[in-house]
C-alpha cells in the first residue's frame, strides 16, 4: 500500500511533506531521498525518518504535474492534496501578530502591556534602565492609554 503524504509547507523553491505513516523507517526515507534526488526538477532532498519529514528543494518554475506524476510512478507516496501551480504558503509576520494583539480595548492589549511592564522590571533589575526598560514602559503606557480611550 502506498503511504500517504501531506503538504506541510510550500514556498518558492521548497516543499516540505510529512509522511506520518512511515515515521521511524529510515530505509524508506533513504529510498525517497535517493529516488527523488535524481529527478531533474529537484535540487536537493533532506529527509528525517524520526519526524517523517521530506524537504524538497526545487528548481523554479516547478512543473507540478510532471513532478507529481513521477512521484506516483515511483510509488513513493500519495499526496492528500496537490499544490496548485504557482501556489505558496504565506508566513505570518511578527508585526502583524503584535498589531492584532495590541488593538486598544482588547484583553490581549492589557496582557501585552503587562508583559512589557514585566520585561521593563527585569531590565531595570539587571541595571539596564536607559534604553530597554524605558522603551518597554513607554510601549506599555501607550497600550494602556489607548485602552482607556478605546473604551473596552
Amino acid at each position: 500500500m502506498t503511504p500517504q503524504a501531506r503538504v506541510e509547507h510550500l514556498s518558492p523553491g521548497r516543499l516540505r511533506l510529512r509522511v506520518a505513516g512511515q515515521r521511524g523507517r529510515a530505509t524508506y526515507f533513504e529510498t525517497v531521498r535517493a529516488r527523488l534526488g535524481q529527478e531533474p526538477t529537484v535540487c536537493a532532498v533532506q529527509v528525517n525518518a524520526r519526524t517523517g519529514s521530506v524537504l524538497l528543494y526545487l528548481h523554479e518554475p516547478v512543473n507540478w504535474p510532471a513532478l507529481l506524476a513521477r512521484v506516483a510512478q515511483l510509488d513513493l507516496f500519495r499526496l492528500e492534496h496537490t499544490p496548485a501551480p504557482g501556489a505558496t504558503t504565506r508566513r505570518v509576520q511578527a508585526p502583524q501578530v503584535l498589531g492584532r494583539l495590541a488593538e486598544p480595548g482588547t484583553t490581549s492589549s492589557a496582557v501585552l502591556a503587562l508583559a512589557l511592564l514585566a520585561g521593563a522590571a527585569v531590565q531595570g533589575w539587571r541595571g539596564q534602565i536607559a534604553a530597554p526598560a524605558v522603551t518597554l514602559v513607554w510601549y506599555a503606557m501607550q497600550l494602556l492609554r489607548g485602552a482607556d480611550k478605546g473604551g473596552a
